[in-house]
């Protein structure tokens, strides 16, 4: 029995407390420029900049936004990711750096977000951290 590492559940909501280092998401986002990995970083930047909470870790400033996710939405809008009919197991990851996010519509954006969340995929991003806060590993 193989146990996987990534974040699975099987529940309609699921949440998880995102974190980001104001300096370093908009130094990711200069250097990332034009790329789709700097649309999602200033996206979600400019949301937790809005919705987040700010507080200080030893003189850095760090926001922190709790965000609740349902898979069945993220499996509807962006089904051209899902090879399987929209199960996370068998998700094509998008080269964020390749893909052009710039049509996306706000709920495409999270969708895309909560789905590389899901999949433990949100460090490809190199600055926004996902701490899952409900669900379960998932043995294989």
């Amino acid at each position: 029995m193989k146990i996987r590492a990534d974040f699975v559940s099987n529940s309609s909501s699921v949440s998880f407390l995102l974190t980001m280092k104001k300096d370093m998401a908009e130094r990711m986002a200069e250097l990332s420029v034009n790329t789709g990995k700097a649309r999602l970083i200033n996206f979600i930047r400019e949301q937790m900049e809005e919705n987040g909470t700010e507080f200080s870790a030893n003189g850095e400033n760090i926001y922190s936004m709790l965000v609740t996710s349902r898979p069945k939405q993220i499996k509807e809008i962006l089904g051209r990711y899902f090879k399987d009919g929209g199960l996370f197991y068998e998700w094509k990851i998008p080269d964020l750096n390749q893909e052009d996010f710039s049509g996306f519509s706000e709920e495409e954006l999270w969708a895309m977000i909560y789905s590389l969340l899901h999949r433990g995929k949100i460090s490809e991003l190199k600055v926004i951290g996902g701490t899952p806060l409900c669900g379960k590993l998932r043995a294989e």
